[in-house]
């Protein structure tokens, strides 16, 4: 990963992922024995310093944001803007990479 990594929410807008982290597109699936669900990867994507990530749901460009946020009108609901954010921040660091 380059530099620090971190995951910003964009009032009404996308998230906005720094710091090099890979990103990934993956399924849940059922393995054919039973009892337990795994991952497979669907598709990995070049790893960029910076993406900005749908959240609306009106992307033509999943998973990243093609600003039609902007055109359908999407509203957050100001959720993490309203709780006094800074309370809510949170640091992870020196976390295990996969």
């Amino acid at each position: 990963m380059e530099g620090k990594a971190s995951i910003t929410i964009v009032e009404n807008g996308p998230y906005v992922v720094k710091g090099g982290v890979p990103l990934s597109e993956d399924a849940i699936v059922a393995v054919p024995e039973g009892g337990h669900l795994e991952y497979n990867r669907v598709r990995g994507y070049e790893v960029e310093t910076e993406y900005h990530l749908c959240r609306c749901g009106s992307s033509t460009n999943k998973p990243f944001c093609d600003a039609m946020h902007v055109s359908v009108g999407f509203n957050d609901g100001n959720a993490a803007f309203e709780d006094q954010q800074g309370e809510r921040d949170e640091s992870f660091q020196d976390l295990p990479t996969m």
